[in-house]
């Protein structure tokens, strides 16, 4: 009987053994929304590191999406299995940052390489226009009318030929450095942004401007869509915050805590259209629709009203 005894608690103690380790990696590997919330903004600051550097970083920005989906959509059910997911989609894009960001310092390099060169040839082209060409074009006329009878005579204007003119080819030479140089710089400049700004509009529920929701009733839902278009010159982390106010209610920003919050990071260029269906349950006339943008400024390392609102009036009726 005691050796039965001392086998179970041999047992117990080897099962004991075993759990505890997985229960800790339970208690200090999970995680909680906030971390994920957290290391979504933390990534995004790394993608703009990244981009500044010439990198490609629309996959990276794909997979942050996913992740701000998936977090979401956690709010929403619940469901701990999806911080995972999330958690899964930002370690990928975590782990593509430090080839793009190669790939982006090499391809940068070689453009300013080009640059260099291209600003070198047409130097080079100027000056031969200016020094080489009149020779090769006094040569080359000479063997032509080489036979042709030259016939001197005097006159009173002591203007020189323009083929041999000097201030004629000087002129030509400028024509091709200023010229290629504008090229050059063109080229150079041309993913720049010199007036950066953000769209934000709404558009009707069939997609269109004009037919907005106006008279609804209690229990309905105003529907439209959302527009953001994304013009600041690199990827921006946009929130978008929809409030239900009324006439009296200030604006930009309205002090109101929002009823539906949106949001998505852009590339460069890139637009974003959403739907929104906004219950009311409230009767009453003018009452306010407001819609916000709002962006992550990392500087701060907090959301920031970006100056951006637009609105849309209801009146709202009883069955």
């Amino acid at each position: 009987m005691s050796h039965i005894t001392a086998r179970r608690t041999i047992f117990i103690l080897l099962l004991l053994t075993l759990l505890i380790p997985l229960s800790l990696i339970h208690v200090y590997g999970a995680v909680d929304a906030d971390t994920v919330r957290q290391r979504v903004y933390n990534v995004y600051i790394k993608v703009l590191d990244v981009y500044e550097a010439g990198g490609n970083v629309s996959r990276p920005v794909q997979l942050i999406n996913e992740a701000i989906s998936t977090l979401e959509e956690y709010y929403n059910t619940n469901d701990a299995t999806l911080l995972t997911a999330a958690s899964s989609y930002l370690d990928e894009a975590e782990s593509l940052l430090p080839m793009l960001r190669s790939e982006g310092e090499q391809l940068r390099f070689w453009n300013n390489v080009l640059t260099i060169v291209g600003i070198i040839g047409i130097v080079a082209l100027g000056l031969f226009a200016y020094f080489i060409l009149p020779k090769l074009f006094f040569r080359g006329w000479s063997r032509i009318r080489g036979e042709y009878r030259i016939r001197v005579r005097r006159s009173r204007s002591s203007r020189k030929s323009l083929i041999l003119d000097e201030e004629v080819w000087a002129v030509i030479l400028a024509v091709i450095v200023v010229g290629g140089v504008f090229a050059v710089s063109q080229a150079y400049l041309s993913g720049r942004v010199v007036e950066p700004f953000s769209e934000l509009g709404l558009l009707g529920k069939n997609m269109k401007i004009g037919d907005y929701p106006r008279e609804l009733v209690v229990g309905d839902n105003a529907t439209f869509y959302v527009y953001v278009g994304n013009h600041m010159g690199r990827p921006m982390y946009y929130v978008v915050e929809v409030k239900l106010g009324d006439k009296s209610t200030n604006i930009d920003p309205a002090p109101l805590k929002p009823i539906f919050t949106y949001e998505r990071i852009l590339l460069h260029n890139e637009t974003w259209i959403f739907r929104v269906d906004l219950p009311v349950e409230t009767p009453g006339l003018n009452q306010r629709i407001i819609v916000e943008l709002w962006i992550y400024n990392e500087t701060i390392g907090d959301l920031q009203y970006h100056g951006r609102w637009t609105q849309l009036w209801i009146n709202v009726t009883s069955v």
